[in-house]
């Protein structure tokens, strides 16, 4: 069974009930942001419309984990339904989500000292540190290459950053759960495979 969660980075409402049958899409490849769409029905007077950046949390209750976490990136667009029940309109909402490193693409500082002899997994947290402090956990934050010199530029978002690292080492990189992953390929599956159909 999936469990839906939404709200801000602190406090988050169950939203289960309101998902639509089917409708939950999550699309995940290597050393670039996750996406996830998700269609959401008003079936009571009670149902709030997440606002943009609301933060999700798609839980597996079958196997213990979240399969995607993220930021909503887009104004739900709606389709209506019908007239009539506690909500009096009903409408379908289509709701767009970018994983967690959404959060630093949309940011950038002017200057950060130019990196010596830092290793990349190193390089990737102090930048993400700058732009967001205290937000995300590097717990799973591998060390990778020694890079000679780096000079950061804000013209690159941290995902251009992380990916080019990534694809000059043999490495791959994911963020979920607040968690930055940067790790060497072949260290572990790349993670689970959701078939919507299948049984929980």
């Amino acid at each position: 069974m999936l469990k839906v969660y939404i709200g801000n980075a602190t406090t988050e409402v169950d939203y289960t009930k309101y998902v639509v049958d089917q409708s939950i899409s999550i699309t995940k490849s290597i050393n670039v942001p996750t996406t996830c769409s998700i269609t959401l029905c008003n079936q009571d007077g009670a149902f709030v419309l997440p606002a943009l950046r609301s933060y999700i949390r798609i839980y597996s209750t079958k196997y213990q984990r979240s399969l995607f976490t993220g930021f909503l990136t887009n104004d739900p667009a709606r389709t209506f339904l019908a007239v009539g029940g506690a909500a009096n309109q009903l409408f379908n909402f289509q709701l767009s989500f970018t994983s967690d490193e959404y959060l630093l693409n949309i940011k950038n500082v002017a200057l950060i000292p130019t990196f010596v002899n830092q290793p990349q997994g190193q390089i990737l947290q102090v930048i993400a540190e700058t732009l967001c402090p205290g937000f995300y956990d590097f717990t799973y934050c591998t060390s990778g290459d020694i890079v000679p010199s780096y000079t950061y530029d804000p013209t690159q978002s941290w995902s251009e950053i992380a990916k080019t690292f990534c694809d000059g080492s043999r490495y791959r990189y994911s963020a979920i759960d607040k968690q930055i992953h940067f790790q060497p390929y072949g260290d572990g599956p790349l993670g689970i495979e959701y078939d919507e159909d299948k049984p929980q």
